[in-house]
């Protein structure tokens, strides 16, 4: 393999490796994001205990 060839797979490699951090990224954000919505979304149930008068 020239150095050319070595060269230009590395830089793939890397260009993949940093695709793969990316998409990692943003399905964290995804999943973040679709556990706010559905807590958001489900009705709150406090008992009448847990209401502090102040």
């Amino acid at each position: 393999m020239n150095k050319r060839l070595k060269a230009a797979i590395a830089g793939l490699a890397f260009v993949a490796g940093c695709e793969v951090g990316i998409a990692l990224q943003l399905a964290k954000m995804i999943r973040d994001y679709a556990l706010k919505e559905k807590a958001l979304s489900e009705p709150l149930e406090v008992s009448e205990e847990e209401i502090v008068v102040s």
